[in-house]
């Protein structure tokens, strides 16, 4: 993965799409407010339990997001599918 930052890369998968902020805010089930400081870097990370909405909604590996460090190694064992 490329040194963007979170942000970076939910932006750019949203515009991507050609979808407004709050077109995907809605499709992810969290308030555009919140997902517009996830995409400016004002908040670090997304609560673990919209994770798999924002992999879907984005089209964005969940691998890919869960192998950002923006998660503790404890956080990273509870949103990391068991093999």
């Amino acid at each position: 993965m490329d040194p963007r930052t979170l942000g970076d890369i939910l932006r750019q998968a949203r515009i991507a799409q050609f979808l407004t902020l709050r077109e995907m805010a809605g499709r992810v089930g969290i308030s555009s407010s919140q997902l517009g400081k996830f995409e400016k870097g004002h908040l670090r990370k997304p609560a673990i339990h919209a994770l798999p909405a924002i992999a879907l909604h984005y089209r964005i590996p969940y691998e890919q997001l869960t192998a950002l460090n923006t998660w503790t190694t404890l956080e990273k064992r509870a949103i990391t599918p068991a093999t």
